[in-house]
């Protein structure tokens, strides 16, 4: 093959939560996206919220100043995430959670508005498990230790 044929491959940025869109919804409908999607979207200070029926979207779609409508977005966190405290959204459509979801895959479209697919969703976090180990108390032995 001649050297003219090849094409060099960059590493570009691993696909990791902090270098994509990434959020997560609670089932009051508080939105949690992470500071690499606020920075994606301009860090904006309001939002409007849209959702899409037929498609099982919620879409989030950044605003500078505040506008007739708009939702507060807040910091959230300690590492620079953000908050857009939408419980009118569970309450004016179809949106029944019955645990946090985590949205992997967030886009965000030509119009500049984060797509936020419910239909794919998966639960966000590892539920508890309900069978963990008592803490030691008052009566009960540490194991011991043995030297060998």
């Amino acid at each position: 093959m001649a050297i003219g044929d090849w094409e060099q491959c960059n590493p570009g940025l691993p696909r990791s939560r902090w270098n994509r869109p990434e959020g997560t919804m609670r089932p009051n409908g508080d939105i949690m996206l992470t500071r690499a999607t606020w920075d994606m979207l301009g860090q904006p200070e309001h939002a409007l919220v849209y959702y899409s029926r037929r498609a099982e979207t919620i879409g989030v779609k950044p605003i500078r100043a505040k506008i007739r409508d708009t939702f507060p977005v807040t910091p959230h966190g300690k590492h620079g995430g953000r908050i857009i405290r939408a419980a009118s959204l569970v309450e004016q459509f179809p949106i029944r959670l019955a645990h946090p979801i985590r949205f992997h895959s967030a886009t965000i479209d030509r119009d500049g508005i984060l797509n936020l697919d419910l239909s794919t969703a998966p639960r966000a976090g590892t539920p508890r498990s309900r069978t963990q180990k008592p803490a030691l108390g008052q009566g009960q032995v540490r194991p011991a230790i043995i030297d060998l």
